[in-house]
């Protein structure tokens, strides 16, 4: 076949990696390193195709093969190094990955190759570095340098992935990247952000899987605020019965008061902060309620409720206070029993 052929062939793969048909480029790379054997590029375009798809193993054979048919080709080291890395040989892609740029420390992509495979420490910061000062106009250079500093750095890191989404807002990587700083602090931004940047690009499973982690943050911290309210109810009710009463019960206007404004603030807060969340988001939250026999949990909580708000029309008011008191610590206790057993069997999942 001629060059011209061959260069059709090796557009077409290009393409397909392009727009993330990765089954398909590995297959027309097959066919590409099939006809014109020993070729170069087309054993490198199969071995970018087959990272592309996860084979790390199969891709780090084909990229051996490249280099061994053109040492000099700097692509086919930054795909080997790509692919020793996936494969977990992360010592041989740093070798790699240097190799490389000692051939032309002038492309981005070596830099590129040394930050991902090098381990967390200078080397790493400064081929990021590296890459942003060759091309300071590439969202992906930001990016890189971004995920390089998360470790020692998260607010720099932030900045990064702020510049790298300036310059290119339809970046699924560097929003999902960004909402990762969040998800320590403002687990409800971090959630806003990976659900986008699962929009962006559905393919991207590292998005799903941390919005996974933020819906559940916050849903857990949510029953953990509930356990504290209702405990805290206990013990402004007080204890009557006894010889030192916490309130007084002529108090008890007061504590009622607060409690259901306090009980309005966060209801309030709650339903802004989600009325911001995308319709499907919000869908997120509810089936996370609903998980793991919720429905259940929170009746027997709101079942608790209605008894301790009720209780004092059937009992003195001595004995009302006390099993009201009694009735909200038990409510806190089987909200925070049920969180505590959840977070077992989402660990042993």
């Amino acid at each position: 076949m001629s060059e011209a052929s061959m260069a059709d062939s090796l557009r077409e793969v290009e393409h397909l990696l392009d727009v993330g048909r990765g089954a398909e480029a590995v297959t027309a790379a097959g066919r590409a390193a099939a006809a014109f054997p020993g070729e170069p590029a087309p054993l490198r375009l199969l071995a970018a195709a087959l990272v592309e798809v996860g084979r790390y193993d199969e891709a780090v054979a084909q990229a051996r093969a490249a280099v061994a048919a053109a040492p000099d080709d700097v692509r086919a080291l930054v795909v080997l190094a790509t692919a020793l890395h996936g494969a977990g040989r992360a010592p041989e892609a740093l070798q790699a990955a240097r190799d490389a740029t000692r051939l032309d420390p002038s492309d981005p992509a070596v830099w590129n190759a040394v930050a991902l495979a090098a381990p967390d420490g200078p080397e790493r910061v400064q081929a990021a570095q590296r890459m942003v000062g060759l091309v300071p106009a590439s969202s992906v250079a930001h990016n890189t340098l971004g995920v390089v500093l998360i470790p020692q750095d998260r607010a720099a890191a932030r900045r990064c992935f702020e510049e790298a989404l300036r310059l290119d807002p339809s970046s699924a990587v560097a929003r999902s990247n960004l909402a990762l700083t969040a998800l320590r602090g403002r687990p409800l931004a971090a959630a806003s952000g990976f659900f986008a940047a699962a929009r962006l690009d559905p393919r991207l499973e590292e998005a799903r899987h941390n919005l996974d982690i933020a819906v559940t943050t916050v849903v857990d911290r949510g029953r953990v605020a509930v356990a504290a309210l209702l405990y805290g109810c206990s013990l402004a009710l007080g204890d009557y019965s006894g010889t030192r009463p916490v309130a007084a019960p002529d108090n008890l206007g007061v504590v009622r008061g607060v409690w259901f404004a306090g009980l309005a603030v966060g209801a309030a807060f709650t339903v802004r902060a989600l009325s911001r969340f995308a319709v499907p988001l919000r869908g997120y939250f509810g089936r996370a309620l609903r998980a793991g026999g919720a429905t259940t949990f929170w009746g027997v909580v709101l079942a608790l409720l209605a008894v301790a708000g009720s209780v004092s029309m059937f009992l003195p008011p001595g004995a009302g206070f006390d099993t009201r008191r009694t009735l909200l610590r038990v409510a806190a206790v089987v909200v925070i029993g049920a969180w505590v057993v959840e977070r077992r069997r989402r660990r042993e999942r």
